[in-house]
């Protein structure tokens, strides 16, 4: 066998027979002198035995090159970007992979305090995405302030999570999420425009009204010399940053905030409840001008005035006052429903002298101011008492006066605006005329035989004298005169509003602004006078009545809209919530209805629109009906904006900040319903509705959201739960 010197192998690589016993007493115990192997210590005897250095030292460097391997990774993971890309170049192929993105906030932070979970939506030209980031990153980054709102640009690494449907990036390291807040512009509120979306803007203004549409939704009115918004607060941002402060009509803030739109109305988004500054003052700051310096360039504007009240007049939907400060005249308008609210409004009479400021508007060429909110009108000055008065001995020359009378009723009739009767003194009798809004706030018992002392202002129609009190609070009912039962009651008892198992008889309407035509005889039924939605224009602020059938319906955060056509022209019928809600007739009124409708005529827009005051006055003369059953699978971007009808069941309900999304399977697919919350609450059996497996039969507008059809119910009774 061939040997290589010095070696201790043999030509075949093993070891030889000569090298052996030197390797194996290398391996001995040099105490105890038994083979203890590999071992630095005898595990017989448990000596240490001295090592080659070479050995240990080659142990110990591996170990720190290991280390130093380990910190320098360490440190190029912590410092290598990951590749930016943009949202609509992600694909399936990039799931899981970890990825930068940069971009602004299209939706502001949402934030779950029992999953601890925050995410917001992330938006470029190309689409957009939700980051979100849970429990420790999540926390850190509320413990920083570092919480993303509306507007902001973010560039953010994580890591992507595709699905079929939805597209999501999970933060990982909280300093991986970088924001820039812009600056805030100072802008005025009815400057503010689509254009302004998104943008960060500082606004001043006065506290109008502090609401809540919904559960998690808080809406502040507010309002400067140029108009009025909303400024949006969650309740996902008052856990995040704090709760509102104490909020009140009347007080002066100032807010900034991110621009959105609700629909087609404006708001201001906060990125913190710290964004919104009471300034400590209590009234809106409106320029003073004089009256006789008021022209029609100054209509929209937000004005304060001063002067005196000249004349009343009250009307079915409110009362005109005419104003006058030495320089010019200006007519006040206030609705009923702002009237009803002055803390005395016996005070506000002719005679008084009053601040007022609200928006300066116009109506047949006559400019008119008109007040929002009752902190708007300040009596400076109350109007002297009414004087007492008989009745014989009113003239002509009393017409405009404010005077009070006691008497009996001792004749009454209503009529389609109200109620009207006969008042007896002992020395004559006059017309007591109460306009509906007066007469759904009269005193209990007000009718044929009770005793009572009016306070109003004579009116004079045909030749004939009347009084006509302003509110419920004019009349004070006395006591009951059993002399006067032998006169038959007109119908004390009814409101102006049918009751919903009966229509109200249809009557002529009168002018608004004028008193109203004799009543008919019992046996006689009024002819109905029509008006021609054409002629509207001529009409503005006036009570009118119409037919037409309903082309479209739509609603909105405080009632519907339907858009009517009587083939001379169109317009809006408006239905606030509380009207549509005492509509008797609700259940029938669909588009393809043929309605008739009582309401003030008015403006919004350039749009003409009648406003009912009671769900009476709103009668569906024949009903509509719902459009063509589909098939969900045969839907198309094709039919977008048409009206459909589809029958399912309920597969499963998805809450958003506006309402829920209830996804209907009819066995060809499935379609999501969105169902806005003041439509959702008004479904009969609503509760149900919410409940997977129920049959649901729904007639919408076919709508494309993020790229999925879905269909959008207009109407509460166009949702039918089997």
């Amino acid at each position: 066998m061939q040997k290589y010197p010095g070696s201790g192998q043999d030509a075949e690589g093993g070891i030889s027979a000569d090298a052996f016993p030197a390797i194996v007493s290398s391996k001995l115990c040099p105490s105890c002198g038994r083979f203890s192997g590999p071992y630095e210590a005898c595990p017989y005897c448990g000596a240490r035995r001295r090592g080659r250095s070479s050995l240990r030292l080659l142990k110990i460097a591996a170990l720190v090159f290991s280390l130093v391997g380990l910190v320098v990774l360490w440190f190029a993971s912590r410092r290598v970007q990951p590749p930016t890309v943009r949202i609509g170049q992600v694909g399936g192929l990039m799931n899981m992979a970890y990825v930068r993105i940069e971009g602004y906030v299209s939706q502001g932070s949402d934030y779950d305090p029992e999953g601890e979970s925050l995410a917001f939506w992330l938006a470029d030209d190309s689409g957009e995405l939700r980051v979100s980031a849970y429990r420790s990153e999540a926390r850190e980054l509320i413990a920083q302030g570092r919480v993303p709102a509306l507007g902001d640009q973010v560039a953010v690494a994580g890591t992507l999570r595709i699905r079929e449907d939805y597209v999501a990036l999970y933060l990982n390291v909280p300093e991986h999420l970088e924001i820039s807040r812009p600056e805030a512009q100072d802008i005025e509120m009815g400057a503010i425009s689509p254009l302004n979306i998104g943008q960060r803007v500082r606004v001043r203004g006065q506290v109008r009204q502090v609401y809540a549409p919904y559960a998690g939704l808080t809406l502040i009115t507010v309002r400067d010399a140029s108009g009025d918004m909303a400024i949006a607060v969650s309740e996902a941002l008052e856990l995040l940053t704090g709760p509102l402060p104490e909020l009140k009509p009347g007080q002066v803030l100032e807010a900034v905030g991110a621009v959105s739109f609700y629909r087609d109305t404006p708001q201001l988004v906060p990125a913190s409840t710290g964004d919104l500054l009471l300034t400590g003052e209590t009234a809106l700051l409106a320029s003073r001008r004089d009256l006789g310096a008021l022209s029609t360039a100054d209509v929209g504007r937000w004005i304060q005035v001063e002067g005196a009240v000249l004349e009343s007049d009250p009307f079915s939907a409110g009362i005109r006052f005419l104003l006058d400060d030495g320089s010019g005249q200006l007519v006040l308008l206030l609705w009923q429903s702002l009237y009803g609210e002055l803390p005395y409004p016996q005070a506000l009479d002719v005679g008084a002298r009053l601040r007022v400021q609200g928006s300066l508007t116009e109506y047949r060429g006559a400019l008119e101011l008109v007040p929002d909110a009752s902190a708007d009108v300040v009596v400076l000055a109350a109007a002297p008492p009414p004087q007492g008065a008989r009745i014989a001995g009113l003239g002509l020359v009393d017409v405009g006066r404010v005077v009070q009378l006691e008497g009996v009723l001792v004749e009454g009739a209503a009529f389609s605006q109200g109620l009207r009767y006969v008042l007896d003194d002992g020395s004559g009798r006059i017309v007591l005329l109460l306009w509906s809004n007066v007469a759904a706030a009269a005193p209990a018992g007000l009718g044929v035989g009770a005793e009572l002392r009016v306070v109003g202002e004579i009116a004079e129609y045909k030749g004939e004298l009347e009084i006509v009190p302003r509110g419920g609070s004019d009349l004070v009912l006395l006591g009951q005169s059993p002399w006067s039962t032998a006169t038959p009651p007109p119908r004390p008892t009814a409101a102006p509003t049918p009751p919903p198992t009966a229509p109200e008889e249809p009557t002529a309407t009168p002018e608004p602004t004028a008193a109203p035509t004799e009543p008919p005889p019992a046996t006689a039924t009024p002819a109905i006078v029509l008006a021609a939605l054409a002629e509207l224009p001529n009409l503005g602020g006036q009570e009118v009545t119409v037919e037409a059938a309903v082309l479209w319906a739509e609603s909105f955060s405080h009632g519907f809209k339907f858009l009517l056509d009587d083939g001379s022209g169109r317009a809006t019928l408006l239905m606030w919530a509380d009207v549509y809600d005492d509509c008797w007739a609700a259940a029938d009124l669909l588009v393809g209805a043929t309605v008739r409708a009582q309401g003030t005529v008015g403006q919004y827009e350039g749009e003409w629109q009648i406003e009912p005051v009671y769900g009476g006055d709103v009668k569906v003369v024949a009903p509509g009906a719902p459009p063509p059953l589909r098939q969900v699978a045969a839907l198309t971007t094709a039919d977008l904006s048409t009206r459909v009808t589809v029958e399912g069941a309920v597969a499963s309900v998805e809450a958003f900040s506006g309402g829920q999304r209830v996804h209907l399977d009819d066995g060809s697919g499935t379609i999501p319903v969105l169902l806005w919350q003041n439509v959702l609450e008004r479904v009969p059996d609503a509760e149900r509705l919410l409940a997977p497996g129920t049959a649901v039969r729904v007639s919408g507008v076919l709508e494309e959201y993020r790229g999925t059809l879905e269909l959008v119910p207009q109407l509460p009774y166009s949702v039918i739960v089997h």
